[in-house]
């Protein structure tokens, strides 16, 4: 009875081991083919992501919007140095021109958005009275720097943003595990999946005999 039991627990391993491997072997041919070309899978279906160049107008508009509040806050801080005499720097733009957008060093000199109530906060003033305010040499106005750290505490969050929704849009992500499975894990798996079901199979065929000797002698 044992022999029996052990005989059925071997082939019923090895079919589901063999059944596991074709899986696998399966799904990593699939997801050799999605990194390949995606258009071509069924994958594409599961995961529909978009071109590099419909992900690139996506994001291309967050960039416009926030050139256009840099900009707003670059403009009210050349009136506060054109009426108050002061120095302050400009916030950096860090991309460049339409459609493109293309990521651009900050020019010297300038403040980065995730910069901006450390470079800026020393010239705070408590009050909106400018005349103080500019004679204590703090000549933004209290309620004109929480206008403009909330939008760049906000602009400085999306522009982090901006690469990781790419990825998303384009499944980058997705690209890349998959590729760390198909080049490190698919091999090794299948591999360890087949040596157990022919080890399972093999073992099986030996008591087989053994089991039928038994049986009939």
């Amino acid at each position: 009875m044992g022999m029996a039991v052990m005989l059925f627990a071997a082939w019923l391993l090895a079919g589901l081991d063999f059944v596991l491997s074709r899986v696998t072997n399966d799904a990593c041919e699939a997801m050799r083919e999605y990194n390949a070309d995606p258009t071509t899978t069924t994958l594409a279906t599961i995961f529909p992501c978009q071109s590099q160049a419909s992900a690139s107008s996506t994001t291309g508009s967050a960039k416009s919007a926030l050139k256009d509040i840099i900009a707003q806050t670059n403009s009210a801080i050349t009136t506060i140095n054109s009426n108050t005499g002061s120095s302050l720097p400009q916030i950096c733009d860090p991309y460049g021109a339409g459609p493109g957008y293309a990521d651009v060093a900050c020019a010297l000199g300038t403040t980065p958005m995730a910069d901006f109530q450390t470079d800026f906060g020393p010239y705070r003033c408590v009050d909106d009275v400018q005349a103080s305010c500019t004679a204590s040499n703090t000549p933004i106005l209290n309620s004109n720097y929480q206008n403009m750290a909330t939008a760049m505490s906000a602009g400085a969050t999306v522009y982090s943003l901006i690469p990781n929704v790419n990825d998303i849009l384009t499944c980058t992500f997705i690209h890349n595990a998959f590729n760390v499975l198909v080049t490190g894990q698919c091999v090794k798996l299948i591999d360890g999946l087949n040596i157990s079901w022919f080890g399972f199979a093999l073992s099986a065929s030996f008591m087989m005999p053994l089991q039928l000797y038994w049986i009939f002698i």
